[in-house]
């Protein structure tokens, strides 16, 4: 846009600048403005970076990606929980990051991530589960960012088919708790 105006001012500029300094410089200063434009950006810094409830993830794909303390307590519990169980998981919430972390492959014919009436139906929830026991996991991460007790229907399934819940990260980015899931021995 900068270049587009230069093209239409920049024969009228000697013209200007030596009659109408004052001018040209609040526009100059108002075209610099508009372009950076501050306050939305101090405003992301003052959010982000200045806030003490903010953190950065540590290690992976995602380093230095900014989360909440809690997700980041929750984040670490559930790496050490993949790492005592050989790197057996799948995961049904927002972080399907941790298949990059540990160089796998996501399960074919899941979603990565569920979102209703896009990624499957209501009737598609016993093929999915189906599917995941299949795979036979020893972790399973579930999350409904739907908030309608989506979540409880996998866990009910899952437990039924021998797993039973880890934990729970109740504070996490959707607003939907975490649920992890171990395989009983």
């Amino acid at each position: 846009m900068i270049f587009f105006l230069w093209i239409l001012v920049k024969d009228y500029i000697p013209d200007l600048i030596k009659n109408h300094k004052i001018s040209i410089n609040i526009i100059l200063i108002l075209i610099l403005l508009w372009s950076v434009n501050p306050i939305p950006t101090y405003g992301l810094i003052t959010l982000n970076y200045l806030n003490p409830n903010i953190g950065h993830i540590s290690e992976g794909c995602y380093k230095n990606y900014l989360m909440s303390n809690d997700n980041l307590i929750g984040l670490e519990k559930i790496r050490e929980i993949i790492e005592e169980n050989n790197k057996s998981f799948i995961s049904m919430t927002e972080y399907s990051f941790l298949y990059c972390d540990y160089k796998i492959n996501p399960p074919k014919g899941l979603p990565l991530w569920f979102h209703k009436r896009i990624s499957y139906y209501e009737e598609d929830i016993p093929g999915i589960i189906a599917k995941i026991i299949l795979y036979n996991p020893k972790i399973i991460l579930v999350e409904s960012p739907h908030k309608d007790g989506e979540d409880e229907k996998f866990v009910a399934s899952f437990e039924s088919a021998g797993y039973k819940e880890e934990f729970r990260i109740n504070k996490t980015i959707s607003g939907s708790p975490i649920i992890v899931l171990i395989k009983d021995k």
